[in-house]
């Protein structure tokens, strides 16, 4: 399980570096401004705005798809870890703070990732490997 673990937080460290990227950056531009990015891009007929819509869902995709993933490891159903994730992507978009807002998220994400490399248990996932039975008293499967 520590294995698992680890992984989780190399992911983390990813996400966190991700953050930091050109890529990240152009990406998040054309989503901070859905309008801009229409007045800029438009084309004609339903094929024009296929084209569009792929486009700037691609873009939206390209900034925030780490953070999604780095659900995985901080569990799917973690509903803390879901809101700050939320709140670090409607800051990221939406206020004009928001690549500092990305950046310190990066460091939170780059920190946190290299104490659980090296402290798997502060991975809230992380389990022992040691399960009990209901039933069966202390018994260890």
């Amino acid at each position: 399980m520590d294995t698992t673990a680890r992984i989780g937080g190399g992911l983390l460290v990813i996400a966190g570096l991700y953050q930091l990227t050109p890529l990240k950056n152009i990406c998040l531009a054309a989503c901070r401004s859905p309008m801009g990015f229409v007045a800029t891009s438009w084309s004609e007929g339903v094929g024009g705005a296929l084209r569009m819509g792929l486009r700037h869902g691609l873009a939206c995709l390209g900034c925030c798809w780490l953070l999604f993933a780095i659900l995985f490891p901080l569990g799917l159903m973690n509903v803390a870890a879901m809101a700050v994730i939320t709140i670090l992507i409607f800051a990221e978009k939406v206020f004009p703070w928001g690549r500092r807002a990305a950046q310190a998220g990066a460091a939170i994400l780059i920190a946190y990732g290299l104490v659980v490399v090296a402290i798997p248990s502060a991975l809230p996932t992380f389990a022992t490997g040691e399960t009990t039975m209901p039933g069966m008293g202390d018994m260890k499967m």
